[in-house]
């Protein structure tokens, strides 16, 4: 199967191009390829209409795909000329939660848009858009377990510890916890990527009018309200202590040995500043399913949705208070059996690996479309 895949890229990074290591090696493992088009190599929208349609007329592809969803960075006709062709036209929204209005104009020229957060589902058919809903999910083989690794009686973090997450671990140090956090500086020698040659600029939306839009529903006037509460705070910073081990920064061929090795994985399942509230705006994304994909024990705020993707106790451990947190983490570090771990990690990779993978996701929404794979 080949797939016209519209991908604008400025540079090969992780953030930018996580895809690769995500569905598309993954997916060609299964025959399933890609052919990367970048409209940024172009000077402007008629020039990238022009040699994408040219290359979609010659290029026998069974799929139009994209992350896009805006005429500032897809031309419409575009679309249309692959509905002519008889050509199916997919766009994922990875931020669906959070920038529905971006979407609001170009999503219903799409044969299907795929959302990964269910709530805003209302939005897209009110602006007429054809959905459907599925999570994100992780590459078993990146995202590999070393199930006869030892383990490390500790809660392991990876990322930034900005505002709540600084709380958090703040918290956990402070009762006894011992976090080894990784957002140090790295030792390695950092290449810093190079940029590809970039014709037209890469559009961006203003400061006002992504405002607006988010005042527009109700989770977006959430998210602007929490965002005003997070900077009236005094900063929170992680606090210095005999339990916190600030370690280098973990690189992405790294990752999964860490989720490997720990008693315990730190995610979020909050939305951006959302924690801040008493009641933040729950969200799943890319580490909920990495973490145990990589034989992790997942250890997060409780989320509904979430809950129905892996079984609490057994696949991944949820805390609702403070005090909950505190308690599963003394547990999980200090008491529980080794075997209990080691259990609890075989079981997050067994469920991840059997209704987790991209190939999962890919294959509900190819439904969709009636394509077969």
């Amino acid at each position: 199967m080949r797939v016209f895949y519209y991908c604008p890229e400025a540079k090969k990074t992780i953030m930018g191009s996580w895809q690769q290591f995500h569905f598309l090696e993954e997916l060609a493992r299964y025959d399933i390829f890609f052919e990367a088009f970048n409209p940024l190599l172009y000077n402007n929208m008629a020039e990238v209409y022009d040699a994408a349609s040219k290359r979609i007329e010659s290029g026998g592809y069974d799929l139009f795909f994209t992350g896009q969803c805006n005429e500032k960075f897809l031309p419409k006709d575009l679309l249309l000329f692959c509905r002519k062709k008889g050509i199916p036209s997919l766009s994922i929204r990875y931020d669906n939660y959070v920038i529905p209005f971006m979407d609001k104009e170009l999503s219903p020229f799409f044969d299907l848009v795929w959302i990964t957060s269910q709530e805003t589902k209302y939005l897209y058919d009110r602006f007429g858009a054809n959905t459907v809903f599925a999570p994100y999910a992780a590459n078993p083989f990146v995202y590999t377990y070393k199930e006869s690794c030892d383990i490390k009686r500790a809660a392991c973090f990876i990322g930034t510890p900005h505002s709540s997450r600084a709380n958090l671990i703040n918290c956990l140090t402070q009762n006894g916890i011992k976090v080894d956090a990784f957002y140090g500086k790295s030792n390695e020698t950092i290449v810093n990527p190079t940029p590809i040659p970039i014709k037209m600029a890469y559009p961006e939306f203003g400061f006002i009018k992504n405002h607006v839009d988010l005042a527009r529903f109700s989770a977006g006037r959430t998210m602007l309200y929490a965002s005003v509460i997070d900077k009236l705070k005094k900063k929170n910073e992680v606090i210095e202590n005999t339990n916190l081990s600030v370690l280098p920064r973990v690189s992405f061929e790294e990752l999964p040995n860490k989720y490997s090795q720990y008693a315990l994985s730190l995610a979020f399942t909050s939305l951006q500043h959302t924690d801040v509230l008493n009641n933040p705006i729950k969200i799943v994304d890319l580490r909920n399913f990495e973490i145990p994909m990589s034989g992790g024990i997942e250890f997060c705020r409780y989320h509904d949705e979430m809950a129905s993707y892996f079984d609490e106790g057994k696949e991944i451990v949820f805390y609702n208070t403070r005090d909950e947190l505190i308690d599963k983490a003394d547990y999980y570090i200090h008491r529980a059996p080794e075997e209990e771990i080691r259990r609890i990690k075989a079981a997050a990779r067994k469920r991840a690996e059997k209704e987790h993978t991209w190939y999962c996701r890919f294959k509900k929404v190819f439904a969709e479309l009636n394509i077969k794979i």
